[in-house]
């Protein structure tokens, strides 16, 4: 049963969570963030148009596989494809090879169009534990641990065999303080994979996997059946157990699962024939079993006779308007009143969460009941049961009238057939934005994120240094122009300029090239030697030191100059005359010097080392 989770302690639980030693959400458990009910997800991908997705709903029952084909128009608006019903015999149970090949042949036949198909089905909402909390108003960040601490309070939770997941409902505001309302669920491992692995081996991959109580929170949220603010109630009356679920403004806040269904009613029509408190007319027994199969070779005729009288009551209520040959009582009530103490078994746990719901969530209470299983074929049961929980009863129906949604189908005639198809339809409407689903959790939806806020990234500076290259395209492209132009200026004014050479402008130019000349020699003469002591620097090689260098630069006209250079080798002895060559030719390459030679060379000992001194002589040209 999933009740609200008191929080007795906001500060301690916000310490608890800002504990850096405590268990963190995301690396204990995997967690989905839903967005608000109907708020898409951003991405980059949001500003192109909007294309058309297609979606199949699968219900796996216990008799028939549904299979409904949803088309998104646009945002919000949603058209049924197709709907199909297959039956399925007894040994079709989930992850045997007779069901998946009818479900291969179903969805081969039913996905006839080449565009990509999403597939959405249900595990048994039974082996989900759902749970309404509140936590404290919180940074996005902190939410997961948030969520995780306080679910896990009242909860034991194994991370290696369920999925923890939640969506979050809004805010709320609890004895005046600011709160989140999320929804959190469990689920098993197992029974995930296992309905992944069919449909993969199968060819047709899940995009999603939920459970029936939020494909009725889809058909709410995409307005198929408007409850605008109301609180109601989807009663789920099954074979073996009921559920109710309860929604308000079109979220779910609250899903039990009840041990308490039609097999209990069964059984007392069986009790009622074996105890000769109900015999039923031989023509209408022979009616009856030519409309229901057989359960099994192995169920007593008793047994199988109840089943059969039920099931009929429920589906055709015209067949038993007849009188008992015991008694003026119509059979249909003879049915009713021995059927009716089990179903007021049913309704005092149905208030009693009804009671619940109104102490911890919303005082005002339920405004509906939306009935859903095949005991809304019975009118007097479904205005029975409305009767006593004092509140408007109806048939929930997935195919409404004059809705978008339906306009391109024929819906089934009686609403027992429109309200069996509810779970593949809300399977249909499924999105990851507005779906709970435990194939696609917080992990996957934070790397996600982290892929758009990175792809988001990069566009930015994409954009920035394309709007830089075009400013500096554009700002280059205008100085050019304005060169272009002042060029085309000064080219017509050299075309226009037509100067007059005569023989004493030719003398004055002659007279102020001598001049510059004079001064670039004198210039030239003035900084000779520094010229020469300069050059002699850079040629001379790091193995020879120059003891001393005697020029005579005396004559500003004598560019015969000689210079002597003395100076030492140094290095391996055997290396002195190739050094003093290269030397030599490395002076004669010089254009500052012509004609080096050597006046004297011997060996001598330098500071302990054993030396090659030379004296050249050079010409200064």
């Amino acid at each position: 049963m999933a009740i609200r989770d008191e929080i007795t302690s906001t500060e301690k639980l916000l310490d608890l969570i800002r504990d850096k030693k405590s268990p963190s959400l995301l690396t204990s458990q995997p967690a989905e963030v839903s967005p608000p009910p109907l708020s898409p997800k951003t991405s980059p991908m949001a500003s192109l148009p909007f294309r058309k997705k297609s979606t199949i709903g699968v219900e796996i029952g216990y008799t028939d596989l549904k299979l409904v084909r949803v088309v998104q128009v646009s945002a919000k608006k949603y058209e049924m494809d197709d709907y199909r019903r297959v039956p399925l015999p007894r040994d079709a149970v989930l992850g045997s090879e007779a069901l998946s090949e009818i479900l291969q042949s179903a969805l081969g036949e039913f996905c006839t169009r080449s565009e990509k198909i999403d597939i959405w089905s249900a595990i048994s909402s039974a082996k989900v534990e759902t749970r309404c909390i509140r936590i404290p108003k919180l940074p996005k960040k902190q939410i997961p641990n948030a969520v995780f601490w306080t679910f896990t309070k009242e909860i034991p939770f194994d991370n290696t065999k369920d999925v923890l997941d939640f969506d979050i409902l809004g805010e709320t505001i609890e004895e005046g303080i600011e709160k989140i309302q999320v929804m959190t669920y469990t689920a098993p491992r197992k029974e995930i994979e296992t309905l992944k692995s069919m449909f993969g081996a199968i060819g047709y991959p899940l995009k999603g996997i939920s459970i029936v109580p939020f494909a009725v929170q889809n058909i709410f949220r995409c307005g198929v059946i408007d409850t605008g603010s109301m609180d109601v109630c989807n009663l789920f009356v099954g074979r073996d157990w009921s559920r109710i679920a309860i929604y308000s403004k079109g979220n779910l806040i609250l899903s039990r699962g009840i041990k308490a269904g039609m097999r209990s009613m069964i059984e007392a029509v069986g009790q009622a024939i074996n105890n000769g408190q109900f015999l039923p007319a031989a023509d209408l027994v022979a009616r009856i079993s030519a409309e229901n199969s057989p359960l099994a070779d192995n169920i007593p005729s008793t047994e199988q006779l109840a089943h059969n009288l039920f099931f009929s009551y429920l589906r055709n209520p015209e067949i038993f308007r007849q009188k008992v040959s015991s008694s003026e009582a119509f059979v249909g009530d003879t049915v009713f009143s021995i059927i009716q103490p089990a179903v007021e078994r049913l309704l005092r746990q149905i208030e009693r969460t009804f009671k619940h719901y109104q102490l911890h969530f919303s005082s005002e209470g339920l405004q509906r009941i939306l009935l859903s299983g095949p005991l809304c074929g019975s009118r007097k049961v479904s205005v029975y049961i409305g009767s006593q929980l004092n509140l408007p009863i109806a048939v929930i129906d997935p195919f409404p009238a004059d809705h978008p949604l339906t306009r391109q189908v024929n819906p089934p005639d009686s609403a027992v057939e429109r309200e069996s198809y509810v779970p593949a339809v809300g399977m249909a409407l499924s999105d990851n934005g507005i779906t709970p689903n435990f194939l696609f959790t917080h992990k996957d939806e934070q790397k996600i994120q982290e892929i758009d806020r990175i792809n988001r990234l990069v566009f930015i500076v994409c954009m920035v240094l394309l709007t830089i290259m075009i400013g500096t395209y554009m700002w280059q492209g205008v100085k050019i122009n304005a060169k272009e132009n002042q060029l085309s200026q000064l080219q017509s004014r050299m075309s226009n300029y037509s100067p007059i050479a005569d023989k004493n402008m030719v003398l004055t130019f002659f007279s102020h090239a001598q001049e510059i000349n004079r001064q670039v020699k004198k210039l030239g003469h003035r900084f000779r030697p520094v010229g020469i002591v300069d050059e002699i620097a850079l040629i001379t090689p790091a193995n020879i030191r120059l003891i001393g260098v005697v020029a005579n630069l005396a004559q500003q006209d004598d560019k015969n100059a000689t210079i002597e250079v003395d100076g030492i080798i140094f290095g391996d002895r055997t290396n002195f005359e190739a050094s003093l060559t290269s030397y030599m030719l490395r002076l004669k390459q010089s254009a500052l010097f012509d004609k080096p030679s050597i006046i004297n060379k011997n060996f001598e000992f330098y500071e302990n080392r054993e030396v090659l001194r030379f004296t050249a002589r050079l010409v200064a040209v």
